[in-house]
């Protein structure tokens, strides 16, 4: 195994080449002996056997004591009249450093992707570990079992990727990252939450709470909403067709029937209309 990562390092192994086998007679037989080191430290593995096959297999070592760094395993082989010749090596690299992703949030600003946003949303993130070039796997989920994908290219540290999430149902999405390193170490999922709403409000209305205004309510009067949808924000103007400077303002929606209190009208003459407007 070439690389050593962190799912393999327990269970490694080696294979011989042309290894000399002994005539099959007792007492005879040819053994060896290895031993694996790195060069980044930790405690060397060693063993010994017996040879039965040229191209015998020695499995199951564990290699996780050893620290990452290139692996150096030497083998020697030993006859029966104790003849021992000269050692046989070779190198492998040993990385069980797993990579980290995080996702960038929150997603286009504020976690709520409208109408005009859905077609190009960005998402994008960080990553260490992972060289330029490296992909990073990104899904998007609804509630519905919708799912868009796609792959971002690791850059400095860094990965964008823009979807079109026009096909996903408004609601809940769940972003996802997934991404392994060239040396076979899977980065914990990287996960973020943002939410979908392309439909605008509907089927609201806005009344005077004081019809007439007058010169005893004109400092303190106010309208009241009907069928408002809770967490839409909003933004109303209060002009007169008798002239002066409206009056407006802007909050959320807390209840379908929230009311606006405290409005100062003596600038404009209150022979007019009021207008609501939510932007959702």
């Amino acid at each position: 195994q070439d690389p050593v990562n962190i799912a393999n390092q327990a269970a490694i192994g080696f294979t011989f080449a042309d290894a000399e086998v002994g005539p099959g007679v007792t007492g005879t037989d040819v053994t060896f002996d290895y031993t694996i080191t790195s060069d980044g430290g930790g405690t060397p593995v060693t063993g010994s056997g017996t040879i039965t096959s040229a191209t015998q297999q020695v499995t199951g070592l564990d290699l996780s004591g050893l620290a990452d760094g290139t692996l150096t395993l030497s083998v020697t082989l030993t006859d029966f009249k104790g003849n021992t010749g000269g050692a046989a090596t070779t190198t492998a690299t040993k990385d069980t450093n797993a990579p980290v992703l995080a996702i960038d949030t929150p997603i286009e600003g504020d976690d709520v992707i409208n109408a005009a946003e859905a077609a190009t949303v960005v998402i994008s993130g960080t990553s260490s570990d992972l060289p330029d070039g490296a992909d990073v796997a990104i899904a998007v989920a609804d509630a519905a079992s919708g799912s868009v994908t796609g792959t971002a290219s690791v850059t400095g540290g860094t990965w964008s990727l823009t979807l079109d999430l026009t096909g996903l149902a408004d609601g809940a999405l769940s972003v996802t990252a997934d991404s392994t390193d060239p040396a076979g170490n899977p980065a914990p999922q990287a996960t973020a939450s943002a939410s979908k709403d392309t439909v605008a409000p509907s089927g609201y209305t806005a009344t005077l709470d004081d019809d007439p205004v007058n010169v005893a309510n004109e400092t303190a009067t106010g309208f009241t909403f009907a069928g408002a949808e809770v967490g839409a924000t909003y933004a109303f103007t209060i002009t007169s067709d008798g002239g002066g400077a409206p009056v407006t303002g802007t909050g959320t929606i807390a209840t379908a029937t929230d009311q606006v209190t405290g409005l100062d009208l003596r600038k404009i003459n209150m022979v007019g209309r009021t207008q609501v407007v939510f932007r959702g």
